[in-house]
């Protein structure tokens, strides 16, 4: 099994979110090797990234929608 093979899928029926193989037969489907992905999981995993993707001197990351801004991450302390 590679990585590669997965990816982040919403069901259309319940608009849960899983990491999941994707059917060979229909790409439009996902495999049964699945494992569902839980909000707080997923937020926390890329906040934690993103915190520690940024530099001293460039401490804020903001994420816009429609061109306003929504989110707003800021390093505060890099030793943590």
């Amino acid at each position: 099994m590679s990585a590669n093979n997965y990816e982040l899928c919403v069901s259309a029926l319940t608009g849960t979110v899983y990491i999941s193989k994707i059917s060979k037969r229909n790409p439009n489907e996902m495999t049964d090797d699945r494992r569902e992905v839980f909000k707080g999981e997923f937020i926390k995993a890329i906040i934690d990234w993103t915190a520690n993707q940024l530099k001293p001197e460039h401490n804020t990351l903001t994420l816009t929608a429609g061109g306003k801004p929504v989110i707003e991450i800021r390093l505060i302390n890099k030793d943590i």
